[in-house]
Parts: structure tokens; C-alpha cells; sequence
């Protein structure tokens, strides 16, 4: 602000580090490939003395796949057509102009993390990234959509977006291209797609000054390089090595961890080099039982048993098995072997049967005979309830059309009239029948002895065969009782849900009444209850579908007995957990508040409905 001319002395100092090996400028990134042990970087000091004091780091994770599928089209014959030039028009004023086309690129991938922690990533078209005015695509724009087809993200070529947070589960990538020639777009129907994940804690590299201390990283007590000074034109070698702590366990071959070399690390800006590691494919897990590779000995009194065995054997008397034996024993076991092998290929008939809608009739004529040969083979049983929750009522029971059920549902629930009841109570049948054969098979206080004590799991671990199977069958069984008695349980439901149980019950209008008015509501209390001694929350199931289902059930269960507060906060605690939301949770809570009186409550989440699922997929 003061005008008056002012002398002031400046005194610049110039520093630089020269850099030899396999970068040549601080663009090109130091590589270190998959079966490297280090990557060796020449470092001298051309001006003046410099400070040496190097760290590397890796921070992020750059996967490449591939689009799962790819569309070429015309655009709008109104809006994507390019005027003809002037000179062009001038000679001829019915000119056409250039049509212009769009590629869709759809790019799938999954996130797998714990059910509570979230990933997050950064899509990126890598050959057109930073490239605007001087590209020679048009639009390059993206949406990142969940499993449901939920909007979670969008960006474009130039600039990178913000990290997007996902959970465990099932993605997908839509890309837009546009060009006036559709062959050129044709060419790029295999672009790969760059995905960036940034790791929540950088993985170390440590940095040597001699290659013997690198390739054995560190063995022996050498120590990573401390600071040095490079005295003018001096120069010092550089060994930087693989990560020092383990990779996450959900890279896989073909990642690439990126990240940075500083020479200084009190000057990070200014000495950066980039660094990239291939990430090689994941430890060859030893063979059970193999000695050479790391398994236990022998206890001693094996060892002590096996030796009197063998002086038994020694005098005389020990019987030999005859190689008749042998021989019908081997027979036997390639008899069980190929029973199994045909039981596990009808069992996948079956479910080829059930996810390709055949009728009842061409179902039972498989699983009736399989039924009566394996009464108690749990996957049978667990089959053959699947089918039966979604199988499409038969002509006798009501008429089927197009809008008797929401899809997605396994039955035939639409509130009012007649048919609805029947179809309800044809459900509640079968399915009854179906758990009734899975409850039937499972000795469940067999069951509840073996859960109610505390099990060593290294037991298992250390070899003991026979717990390890224990443990299994059990498990094997709970899994199915579970879903049995979830299965009777949804299907006793009142039809409509807690809205409509809602209303029958009078709740609201507040009322304290404890179920009761809703019709059939004594058999459904009954089989909640029983349930409940199995599955105390959502987490005990292994399927979102069932989660969902346990949560729907549970839900109604609380308005009959007069609970719509419950009812509300179990809805909405499943949903907080959901990675992209659940489309009947939200009706079906949008609906209870409705009935509560809640419209406040119920336009939110009618508003976040709307936003996470499209009525239409509106085009790039």
C-alpha cells in the first residue's frame, strides 16, 4: 500500500538432485516388479551438497479390468447431428450434417471387506485421463452404481472424483463415450478401466545402501540408511525394497501398489519420485499333512504305539490285511464315492429346476424319489424348502398374474381378497411341510447341547479330525434349522407386513392393546417365538435375503403385539447396515410410519428411496 520505492537484497540458492537407473525424470516411476527383491536408484548432487535422508511408502491400490459389455449407438437424430461446414452448406443447402455416436461401457467389480468397514474408490479412465479441449472423445462421463441401481458416484475424464465409499458388495461402472465415427468406438469396446483405492495406512519400504541388505531385507542386522550428505558431485546408490509389513489380503495378482520415494524426507514436495510395486500372486498354502512344509511330528505316544505295533508284527502273530480285502474295501468306497457324485448332480438339477421356473410337477418327479432315498440329507431338505418359497402357486389355488407379488418376494402377498388368503395359506403349507422335514432331520437338542458349551478352536486346528467334523455337521445343521424356522415364520406373517398389521391392531391410533385382532396372529407369535430360540438378531443368518426377511418377520411380529416402536427401530437399524439400502425394507417402513402417523418420517425416506433407486435409468 506504500508507494515509496523500497532496496531489498535476496539471496536464492539453487538445489538439485540428480537421479540415474530406471526413472529418468520425476514423472517416470521407480518400478518394482512382482518377483523383485529392490529396485536401485542412483542419487548425486550436481550443485551444491545435499541432504540425504530417503523414505518410501506405498499408499494406494490401482486396479485395471475390463468393461463386462459394450453398446454402440446413434444419438438423436435432433439433438447429435454436426452442422455441415459453410462452404459445404453454400454449395449445396441440403447438406447433411455428421452423425454422432455413443458407446456404453458397462464395467463390473466387487469390493469384498468386513460387513462394518467400507473401501474407498476412485474410478479413472487412465488413457484419456487430464485430457479435455485436446481429446479426441466427446462426453467421457461415468456413474458408479450399486447392486440395486442406486446412483453412488459420477465423474468425468479430466479430473479426478472424490474417494467414494463402498461396503462389501457388487458394483457397476457406466461409461460414455461419443464420436462421429462408430468404427473408432468400436475399437475401444475393450478400454480398461482404472479403479484407485487409497489404503487406510501406508505400507513401508525400507530403503539400503548396499544390494546384499536388500535382496535379504535386512537379514543379519543391517539397518536402512539414516541420513547422509552428497557432497558436491557425489553420488550414492539406493536399494528400496518390497513392503515390510504383509499385503492386504484382498489384493490379487495384477494390482499395483502406487505411492513415492522422498530423497529428503523434510522436503517431501520437492524430492518426490513415484513408486509403483506389482503385487505377486498370493503364498501356495502347504498341502494338509505334509511334513516337508511345516507339519507337526507325531505326538509320542503315536510314535510309542506305532512301535509296539510293529514288534507285534515282528514275532509273527500281527494279522495281515489279504489283498481280497483290499480289494472289496476299494470297491466299497468307489461304490459310496459314486453315490455322492450323483446325489450332488441331481441336487444341482434341481436347483437348475427352481432358478428356471419349472412347474411343481417337473420339480416333484426329481425330488420326490430323492426324498425318499435321502430323508435326512440336509442340502436336500434346504433345496427342496427354497423351492417351495419361490414357486408360483398352482391354477387350483388362485390365478396368477403379473401383479399378484412384488418381485423379489418369495410369496404371493398382495393385501385383499380372497385369493391372496388362499395363496397365503397354501404357502404357509408347503413351506411348514418343508421346515417340517429340515426339523425332523435335525436333532436339535443334540443341537443346543453342543452350542451350549464353549469349544476350543485350536482343538480343531492342531488335527483333530474328528472335532473339525463335529463342529461342521453342526454347524451344517444350525444353518438349516435356522432357515426352516425362519422360512415357517415369514410365511405365517399376516399378509400386507407391519403396515398392514398395523392397521388391523389399531396401533395407529396408539392404542396399548398386546396382538391379538390380527387374524391368524396366535400361529404366527408361535413360530416368531421359536425362531427367536435360534436366531437372536440378523447377524446369526448368512444371506442379505434372509437378514432382510428375519427383519420383515420380525418387524410384524412387534405390531401384532403391540410394539410399532420396535417394529420401527429393527427396520431401521437393518438398514443402516445395508450397503446400498434394501428397496422392501424402506416400503415397508415408509408404509408402517405412514400408518403411525409419521409422514414426516415417511417423505424422508421416500425422498432417499427415490434417490437410491431410479424409477428410470436416465441416460449419460
Amino acid at each position: 500500500s506504500n508507494p515509496t520505492p523500497a532496496a531489498a537484497d535476496v539471496t536464492v540458492e539453487w538445489h538439485s538432485y540428480g537421479v540415474r537407473g530406471r526413472p529418468t525424470t520425476s514423472a517416470t516411476a521407480l518400478r518394482l516388479g512382482a518377483a523383485d527383491s529392490y529396485a536401485r536408484l542412483e542419487v548425486s548432487a550436481p550443485l551444491r551438497p545435499e541432504r540425504l535422508k530417503p523414505k518410501a511408502e506405498l499408499d494406494a491400490v490401482e486396479r485395471a479390468i475390463r468393461p463386462s459389455s459394450a453398446a454402440v449407438s446413434a444419438g438423436s437424430a435432433e439433438l447429435d447431428v454436426l452442422p455441415p461446414p459453410d462452404a459445404e452448406r453454400r454449395a449445396d443447402a441440403n447438406s447433411p450434417g455428421t452423425q454422432i455416436h455413443a458407446m456404453e461401457l458397462t464395467y463390473k467389480f466387487e469390493v469384498s471387506a468386513e460387513p462394518k468397514e467400507t473401501r474407498q474408490v476412485i474410478p479413472r479412465v487412465q488413457s484419456a485421463h487430464m485430457q479435455l479441449y485436446d481429446s479426441p472423445l466427446d462426453s467421457q462421463l461415468w456413474v458408479l452404481q450399486g447392486a440395486n441401481g442406486c446412483v453412488l458416484g459420477h465423474g468425468g475424464a479430466m479430473h479426478d472424483s472424490p474417494a467414494i465409499k463402498l461396503k462389501k458388495g457388487a458394483y457397476t461402472v457406466r461409461l460414455l463415450l461419443r464420436h462421429p465415427d462408430a468404427s473408432l468406438l468400436a475399437k475401444l469396446k475393450e478400454l480398461p478401466l482404472l479403479l484407485r483405492m487409497p489404503l487406510d495406512k501406508p505400507l513401508g519400504c525400507s530403503v539400503y545402501s548396499g544390494r546384499g541388505a536388500a535382496t535379504v531385507g535386512g537379514h543379519g542386522g543391517a539397518k536402512p540408511m539414516e541420513e547422509v550428505w552428497l557432497k558436491r558431485g557425489g553420488q550414492r546408490q539406493l536399494y528400496v525394497t518390497r513392503p515390510t509389513d504383509a499385503l492386504p489380503s484382498w489384493l490379487a495378482a495384477g494390482d499395483a501398489l502406487v505411492g513415492a520415494v522422498q530423497l529428503d524426507d523434510a522436503q517431501p514436495a520437492a524430492t518426490r519420485l513415484p513408486l509403483v510395486y506389482e503385487v505377486p500372486p498370493h503364498p501356495v498354502k502347504p498341502p494338509a499333512g505334509d511334513e516337508t512344509n511345516g507339519a507337526k511330528p507325531a505326538p509320542a505316544d503315536a510314535t510309542a504305539k506305532g512301535a509296539e505295533a510293529a514288534g507285534a508284527g515282528a514275532g509273527g502273530e500281527a494279522a495281515e490285511a489279504q489283498p481280497g480285502d483290499k480289494e472289496a474295501a476299494a470297491a466299497e468306497e468307489d461304490g459310496k464315492a459314486l453315490e455322492k457324485a450323483l446325489l450332488a448332480t441331481k441336487l444341482e438339477r434341481l436347483a437348475a429346476l427352481r432358478t428356471g421356473g419349472a412347474s411343481i410337477a417337473r420339480y416333484e418327479a426329481l425330488a420326490t424319489p430323492l426324498l425318499a432315498e435321502e430323508p435326512a440329507h440336509l442340502p436336500l431338505l434346504t433345496e427342496c424348502l427354497a423351492f417351495w418359497r419361490a414357486v408360483a402357486p398352482p391354477a387350483d389355488v388362485a390365478p396368477v398374474t403379473s401383479d399378484a407379488a412384488p418381485a423379489g418376494t418369495d410369496a404371493v402377498t398382495a393385501p385383499g381378497g380372497e385369493a391372496a388368503e388362499a395363496i397365503a395359506a397354501w404357502r404357509a403349507r408347503v413351506v411348514g411341510n418343508a421346515a417340517g422335514l429340515i426339523q425332523a432331520a435335525v436333532d436339535s437338542a443334540a443341537l443346543a447341547q453342543y452350542y451350549g458349551v464353549a469349544h476350543d478352536e485350536a482343538d480343531a486346528a492342531d488335527g483333530q479330525a474328528e472335532a473339525k467334523e463335529l463342529s461342521k455337521e453342526m454347524a451344517e445343521q444350525r444353518k438349516a434349522l435356522r432357515s426352516a424356522l425362519l422360512a415357517r415364520a415369514a410365511t405365517l406373517a399376516p399378509p400386507g407386513g407391519a403396515a398392514v398389521a398395523a392397521r388391523v391392531n389399531g396401533t395407529a391410533a396408539a392404542t396399548e392393546t398386546a396382538g391379538g385382532a390380527v387374524a391368524g396372529a396366535a400361529p404366527f407369535a408361535a413360530a416368531v417365538r421359536e425362531m427367536k430360540q435360534w436366531i437372536d438378531g440378523s447377524d446369526a443368518l448368512s444371506t442379505d435375503e434372509e437378514k432382510d426377511t428375519h427383519a420383515l418377520t420380525v418387524a410384524t411380529f412387534e405390531v401384532t403385539q403391540g410394539r410399532p416402536g420396535a417394529a420401527l427401530a429393527g427396520l431401521r437399524a437393518r438398514l443402516a447396515v445395508q450397503p446400498t439400502g434394501s428397496k422392501p425394507l424402506s416400503r415397508e417402513l415408509v408404509a408402517l410410519c405412514r400408518e403411525l402417523k409419521l409422514e414426516h418420517w415417511a417423505r424422508a425416506i421416500e425422498d432417499e428411496l427415490y434417490e437410491r433407486f431410479p424409477v428410470a435409468k436416465v441416460l449419460l
